[in-house]
């Protein structure tokens, strides 16, 4: 009975930390949340939610706790050291991830997907309504290409509508599985909606993410290939070699490396820029960040902006907190092969492809993913 009313308890405040940090996060991409300053109270009290949940845990498994509290153990030195040296503090994001996924339990884990989508979906209507109420207006204009208009709708960048349709496919997914027939019917429905979006907001990273997904769940059966099962394995140390490489050896004197970047909209650029200007070490280094919002309100400021996760993971947390989850990742997906959870292979895939443009996949608040990746999930139909 005692352990019964301790377990409602843990729940209650867990699910409600969850629920207050992606309502927190949410708003942070909209109009909404820079016009409300009183949303920054959301985090506290998100804080105080999880740490408290953590005084009726029952037990954590010794592998989880050894894990994330190596590595909570490491970001607390380097947010210290940062402090200390640079009087800057590091971004506490993926601190506040790694800190809910060490009191998450396995079998939790779709339970909380659920929560996410419902939640971000109820967060979607009533900032509609609230927007249009106060008629916010965002005074940046954004453009593709220097002459396609990119809308935002009522979030304050056309990727954040991009991220949130993104998010909401992946996890709606994730929660659902149908017979065959359904599912293709579905992933039409999903590829669509997507689509219309994508015609607005021109944000190629989220709206490819949801067509790899798409694809890859339709021929899921191809996993099983043994030469397809250890390219899998491989790529989280792959896909991070690859974005390092591109960072140290970019310049202009080679065709190759402008015309990447003019595909990844800069991004190669900007890694390179943030590299030489931070370089790599142990513990990181504060970066600081200057987006488009920020640069309209400092006359001739560029935006500096460094959206590979595999980089700023490197660059910010240093390379110990990068060693470890990379190796996390690969370790994962064996784990997962060896079980035949397939369909958990897939959503890990392309949180490692998304991560190669944004920095989102280390925020569990915005994309559920990482939960897949670090956190062994139930069995089910694949």
């Amino acid at each position: 009975m005692v352990d019964d009313k301790q377990l409602k308890i843990y729940n209650i405040l867990f699910f409600g930390a969850y629920i207050t940090f992606v309502t927190y996060y949410f708003l942070k991409l909209t109009m909404l949340g820079n016009y409300l300053k009183s949303v920054d109270y959301l985090l506290l009290v998100g804080i105080l939610l999880l740490i408290s949940s953590f005084l009726f845990i029952k037990k954590i498994k010794k592998s989880q706790l050894f894990y994330f509290g190596t590595l909570l153990a490491i970001l607390v030195v380097a947010t210290l050291y940062a402090k200390g040296n640079y009087q800057k503090w590091v971004d506490p994001r993926l601190f506040f991830s790694l800190l809910f996924l060490l009191g998450l339990k396995p079998q939790n884990i779709e339970s909380i997907v659920k929560t996410s989508f419902y939640t971000k979906l109820i967060l979607c209507i009533i900032v509609f309504f609230i927007t249009k109420q106060l008629n916010l207006q965002n005074e940046i204009m954004y453009f593709r290409d220097g002459s396609i208009f990119r809308e935002n709708f009522i979030f304050s960048h056309p990727n954040s509508l991009g991220l949130v349709a993104m998010s909401l496919s992946f996890e709606f997914l994730y929660i659902h599985r149908f017979t065959k027939i359904k599912n293709l019917f579905l992933y039409l429905i999903i590829f669509i909606l997507n689509y219309v979006i994508y015609q607005f907001c021109y944000s190629r990273s989220s709206y490819m993410s949801v067509i790899i997904l798409l694809f890859l769940l339709s021929f899921h059966e191809l996993l099983k290939l043994r030469f397809l099962s250890r390219v899998t394995q491989y790529v989280p140390y792959i896909f991070p070699a690859f974005s390092l490489y591109w960072a140290v050896n970019y310049h202009l004197n080679s065709w190759f490396y402008p015309f990447l970047d003019n595909v990844l909209s800069g991004r190669v650029r900007l890694s390179n820029y943030f590299y030489k200007e931070y370089g790599i070490s142990f513990l990181g280094y504060p970066i600081e960040i200057i987006s488009t919002e920020i640069a309209s309100k400092i006359r001739f400021q560029m935006t500096y902006v460094l959206d590979s996760a595999y980089i700023r993971i490197l660059l910010q947390y240093g390379v110990i907190v990068f060693v470890l989850l990379v190796v996390g990742m690969s370790l994962k997906i064996r784990s997962l092969y060896r079980n035949s959870l397939y369909r958990e292979v897939i959503f890990l895939f392309v949180c490692l492809v998304y991560s190669l443009f944004e920095i989102y996949p280390y925020n569990v608040f915005v994309c559920f993913l990482p939960m897949l990746l670090l956190v062994e999930p139930k069995k089910g139909v694949n």
